[in-house]
């Protein structure tokens, strides 16, 4: 999954994410809308290496 540029979890139910979406080398987005989730303070070193977060 080193590879993996995009992560799309719009409506899904998720209650938590793995700090592990930090591992991924090439994540340039990662699409949170309608998803009721806290901001985890991860984010942003996200954020900082160039990952685009929708929430």
């Amino acid at each position: 999954m080193v590879e993996l540029r995009q992560i799309d979890l719009r409506g899904n139910p998720v209650a938590t994410l793995p700090e592990a979406l930090l591992k991924l080398p090439r994540l340039e987005k990662l699409d949170l809308r309608w998803v009721t989730i806290s901001r985890p303070s991860w984010f942003a070193e996200l954020e900082e290496r160039g990952c685009a977060i929708y929430l």
